[in-house]
């Protein structure tokens, strides 16, 4: 699994449609990752208040709290200023990219995920290229 990167990270895959992110959850985890995945919103934030993790990989469109929402959450004051939150668009439009770096993401991405551009996201977030 040369295309992710190694663990150990504690990663959140929060999108309400699961089958999007098996694979990577799968490879994540075999990369000794510990993941979890949330399939809204609110779930991850509560389990954000027990441990926060490394990483959030966030799907923007979601019934209930959007991605949007949960990412203003997120960046509400300083407590989670260190987790670092990758948004994920199935419709990747420059406007979505704009709102989503302006509400705090780190960085956006387009659905599906190519694994060799997420393990190049993931160190350059970290710091570690």
């Amino acid at each position: 699994m040369t295309d992710v990167p190694p663990g150990p990270w504690d990663i959140f895959l929060v999108d309400d449609r699961p089958e999007n992110l098996g694979f990577v959850k799968d490879a994540l985890a075999h990369a000794g990752h510990r993941v979890e995945t949330f399939l809204e919103g609110r779930a991850a934030l509560e389990k954000m208040e027990e441990s926060p993790p490394d990483f959030v990989l966030l799907d923007l469109e979601m019934p209930g709290m959007s991605g949007i929402e949960v990412l203003g959450e997120i960046r509400k004051g300083d407590r989670y200023s260190e987790v670092i939150v990758i948004v994920l668009s199935a419709h990747p439009r420059e406007d979505v990219e704009e709102e989503s770096l302006a509400a705090g993401a780190n960085e956006v991405m387009s659905k599906p995920i190519r694994l060799r551009l997420l393990r190049e996201r993931l160190l350059s977030l970290k710091g570690m290229k």
